[in-house]
């Protein structure tokens, strides 16, 4: 029996997860060990959707215009369904700074969308070797994993996710949908 998730989460999750504003994942940054305590500790939705913006926006601090220029054009090209060309520009972050968590979870994005999985799930996970706190790439991988018919992969992950940043509402709701198929099953 295939587990049925309404189409809107999916389109939800993969918005919320890899389309995010970030661009440079600094995993050093001295406000982050507080933030992530604070996202921890917070029982309020709406300040913890806040916090794991500020996170979000930290991580895209790159310090490189032409990095952060090349990370911008390939948005657009993404937006405007030009996959290949996106997949091109990320490749060059990811090879310009190979240390650019950011670059490899925005590689990951459009590669999923073009259907590699497999190479999607690879590039997710080199982000997260970089930021194991990366929750939006742990979603991502969660989202994949799901696509690909890997249930218990991707539960493992929205999981993992979640403990990092348990505001994540359309994650949350898309694991327990998985948790109950898994019961049943």
């Amino acid at each position: 029996m295939r587990l049925v998730i309404p189409y809107c989460l999916c389109l939800l999750a993969t918005a919320a997860l890899f389309l995010s504003d970030s661009v440079h994942a600094d995993q050093g940054d001295p406000r982050l060990p507080a933030l992530f305590k604070e996202l921890r500790e917070t029982g309020d939705e709406d300040k913890g959707d806040r916090i794991g913006r500020q996170i979000a926006r930290i991580w895209g601090e790159s310090g490189n215009d032409g990095i952060d220029e090349v990370v911008r054009q390939g948005k657009q090209f993404m937006d405007q369904g030009k996959l290949q060309l996106a997949l091109d520009n990320f490749t060059a972050v990811t090879r310009l700074e190979p240390e650019f968590a950011e670059g490899w979870n925005k590689r990951a994005a459009v590669l999923y969308r073009m259907g590699e999985f497999d190479a999607a799930a690879k590039s997710v996970r080199q982000a997260l070797a970089l930021e194991p706190r990366h929750f939006l790439a742990l979603a991502g991988l969660g989202v994949i994993h799901m696509r690909m018919g890997k249930l218990k992969e991707a539960l493992q992950a929205f999981d993992v996710a979640l403990q990092i940043n348990p505001h994540l509402s359309v994650t949350r709701e898309i694991a327990e949908q998985i948790r109950k198929h898994l019961e049943k099953h």
